[in-house]
């Protein structure tokens, strides 16, 4: 859902993944030239699917250790 949201309204996508502040940066790139905003909003996104994969992997492997 958040990659078609970084598509469509590359702010809202970065609120929704991220900080504020963050999402402010994004809503300047997109009135630069919207390509950019919603460029960064693609990386946002991805990073933070790459980091909720990492902590479910961690938490498994926590699992079996303990």
């Amino acid at each position: 859902m958040l990659p078609l949201l970084a598509t469509v309204c590359p702010p809202l996508a970065v609120l929704a993944a991220e900080s504020p502040a963050r999402a402010a940066g994004n809503l300047a790139l997109t009135l630069l030239l919207f390509v950019p905003g919603v460029v960064h909003a693609h990386a946002v996104v991805r990073r933070r699917s790459f980091a909720r994969r990492y902590e479910a992997v961690m938490l498994a492997l926590e699992g079996r250790a303990g």
